[in-house]
């Protein structure tokens, strides 16, 4: 029963782990950074630097497109589904190509 509440909860900070997937983490977006316009191979778009934390710690997080414009400092973001990196020692996470983030009124499982 314990590892079922567990899973209802989400992913905290403390659980993310390099190049694994993340699926219901919940951050409160501290600073979210100017957004640059980016052109590569897989990708041309906004992106913009942020930091999330929650009661376990704190982490680097990427936002992408549509993400950008909708994500301001003190919102509340849970990821549905996405990627967490390991880059210049810190963990990062990110929506990926196919992952998904949304906005929450408050913190609620």
């Amino acid at each position: 029963m314990r590892l079922l509440n567990r899973q209802s909860e989400g992913m905290r900070i403390k659980d993310l782990e390099p190049n694994k997937p993340i699926h219901g983490l919940k951050l409160k977006i501290i600073r979210r950074y100017p957004p640059k316009y980016v052109t590569s191979k897989f990708y041309t778009g906004h992106i913009a630097a942020a930091c999330g934390i929650d009661d376990t710690g704190i982490v680097g997080v990427v936002l992408w497109s549509l993400d950008v414009d909708t994500t301001q400092s003190g919102d509340l973001k849970k990821y549905v589904s996405g990627w967490c990196r390991l880059r210049s020692g810190r963990l990062i996470v990110s929506t990926g190509r196919t992952g998904r983030l949304i906005k929450m009124n408050a913190w609620s499982p």
